[in-house]
């Protein structure tokens, strides 16, 4: 019979081998990077604050440009609606019979600008992408050096969990959920591509699709070449280049060679 204990208090160390996250040389040369003594209380709680500070505006920076990314895919998706709605409106001018013919189906012009907003909605979804990437970057950053700073304080806080067993809660990710919806913007947007290419090839035979799906893993290389790689390799050479990265970005400057961040922890649910 297996006894259910009402509470697991899970911890940021690793239980199983005794030993804390992070080890004694690391914490020594995380000290002497920041620039703050061990012994040094007053210091100790300063950069502590200054870390919880930072860690706060980095969440709400996170959700003040995710709104701004919802404002722009929400009105990328009203244009597209729109244009789609629009029919094609042609004017016969004769003198002896004048008329209005008003078609259903969009024009070429109507399917040429619905293809450029949503390579341009796609191109804003895949940023959005990086965006909450870099965000849990930096927000994993600053609630590390919480970490390590609260536990010289004995400030343990973040690193303990009461939390109730097999009571049906789960910790869900609210990084990985905006990531499932960029997912789905990004769905949405290619087969919006995938269906003004359609359209604006008229397809009805054999050779006319061959020729459609030609152009449109054309079209996918040319954007992934011009687009979608560069954005990813220019987003990474900023990051790694140490535009805000000091000098734990990799390993750490001035320790030795084989010294380097621990991986990120990932917090453990109840159930283990």
């Amino acid at each position: 019979m297996i006894e259910i204990q009402p509470f697991a208090f899970i911890t940021s160390y690793d239980t199983h081998l005794g030993s804390q996250m992070f080890s004694a040389d690391f914490k020594r040369l995380y000290f002497l990077a920041i620039g703050v003594e061990e012994r040094d209380k007053a210091g100790l709680e300063e950069a502590y604050k200054t870390a919880h500070r930072i860690r706060e505006f980095e969440i709400e920076l996170y959700w003040k440009r995710t709104a701004y990314i919802w404002a722009m895919q929400a009105a990328l998706i009203g244009i597209v609606l729109f244009l789609k709605s629009g029919g094609d409106v042609r004017i016969k001018l004769d003198f002896f019979n004048p008329s209005i013919v008003i078609s259903t189906s969009p024009s070429s012009s109507t399917l040429i600008s619905i293809l450029l907003t949503s390579t341009l909605a796609l191109t804003v979804a895949w940023l959005w992408y990086l965006l909450i990437e870099g965000a849990k970057f930096w927000q994993d950053n600053w609630e590390r050096h919480v970490d390590i700073l609260g536990e010289k304080l004995g400030q343990n806080l973040y690193q303990v969990y009461p939390i109730r067993k097999f009571d049906g809660l789960e910790p869900y990710s609210v990084t990985k959920i905006n990531g499932y919806v960029v997912v789905s913007f990004v769905i949405f947007w290619i087969v919006n591509i995938f269906w003004a290419l359609w359209c604006l090839y008229e397809i009805t035979d054999v050779s006319l699709t061959i020729e459609f799906f030609i152009t449109f893993l054309g079209w996918i290389f040319c954007y992934a070449a011009f687009v979608f790689v560069p954005a990813y390799m220019f987003s990474k050479s900023l990051f790694f280049k140490g535009l805000r990265m000091g000098g734990l970005g990799s390993s750490i400057v001035g320790g030795t060679k084989d010294v380097e961040k621990p991986a990120l922890y990932s917090r453990k649910n109840c159930d283990q």
